[in-house]
């Protein structure tokens, strides 16, 4: 009942503030490489991905709790032009 609720709301705050006209794809990212993780995805496919992305007008990529595996992905990130947004945990630091 508080999910439907939810929804509605947001729908209709999408309808009040026109949010449908355009839409921005946010993509998380935890780990990447390989992996048992559900969480992991590897390095051909986040390269695949980060492909389809940037043919879109707005995207926004981020990175959770700061793995250490993002540093091992600057070079793809910088070959498609992509400045991620890292969270880093402070546990992590």
């Amino acid at each position: 009942m508080i999910k439907k609720t939810v929804y509605r709301i947001l729908a209709g705050a999408s309808r009040l503030f026109n949010f449908s006209q355009k839409q921005t794809v946010v993509v998380c990212y935890h780990h990447i490489g390989t992996g048992d993780s559900k969480y992991s995805v590897s390095r051909e496919e986040f390269q695949k991905q980060l492909s389809w992305l940037t043919r879109r007008p707005d995207f926004l990529v981020t990175f959770d709790d700061g793995d250490p595996s993002i540093i091992g992905v600057t070079r793809i990130l910088e070959r498609y032009g992509v400045r991620p947004v890292v969270f880093i945990n402070s546990s992590n630091v």
